[in-house]
């Protein structure tokens, strides 16, 4: 009888290794200009640049109108007077990047300028000695009686909302009421006696 030799099959353990891949995600770098964007015509604005997740040392470029550039981190803007002003509005430029210009964020900031718009004073004076008054004028020279009250106002346009900006100021008065706050469009003058005085916006 033959004797047969039957294999042997060993079992095989097999480890799974887990394998993992790690990747570091960096927070994405940002920049602003931060700063006014309405400016009367005459006045001057400090633009500033806020930044986030840019490396030190941290570089600064500003361009705008008329060849302007700068390297600070804010600005100061004096827009012209005059018709020197583009009815779209002054356009400034920044870049800021990290270091050996690994890294460049940038972003744009328009600045429009209000004109001057001419106002005119009325006087709610009617009263016969009122024979000095000229109507067309920037500057009135009216006569009151002496101890009454007039009442002045605004006659014009303002540009945007910027009505609560009017300030009055009364010279040789007794007293006077400033009305419609905060819009602070009339004033109400208790004029003394017999004198000179001033009414101003």
């Amino acid at each position: 009888m033959m004797n047969r030799l039957l294999p042997a099959f060993l079992p095989f353990l097999i480890s799974i290794f887990p394998h993992f891949l790690s990747a570091q995600i960096d927070p994405v770098p940002k920049v602003s200009i931060v700063g006014p964007s309405l400016v009367c015509s005459g006045d001057c604005v400090t633009l500033e640049a806020v930044y986030m997740n840019i490396p030190q040392p941290v570089v600064f470029s500003w361009t705008g109108p008329g060849g302007f550039t700068s390297n600070a981190p804010f600005i100061t803007v004096c827009p012209p007077v005059g018709s020197g002003v583009p009815s779209g509005g002054l356009t400034y430029f920044l870049t800021v990047g990290g270091p050996n210009g690994g890294i460049a964020v940038s972003d744009t900031h328009v600045i429009k300028v209000l004109p001057f718009i001419p106002i005119n004073i009325v006087s709610s004076n009617l009263a016969p000695c009122n024979s000095d008054s000229f109507p067309d004028q920037t500057n009135h020279c009216e006569k009151t009686c002496p101890n009454t009250s007039i009442t002045y106002s605004l006659e014009g346009s303002y540009p945007g909302n910027t009505q609560s900006n009017i300030s009055w100021n009364v010279t040789g008065a007794s007293s006077y009421t400033i009305n419609n706050p905060p819009f602070n469009t009339s004033i109400t003058v208790n004029w003394g006696n017999v004198g000179f005085g001033s009414v101003s916006v």
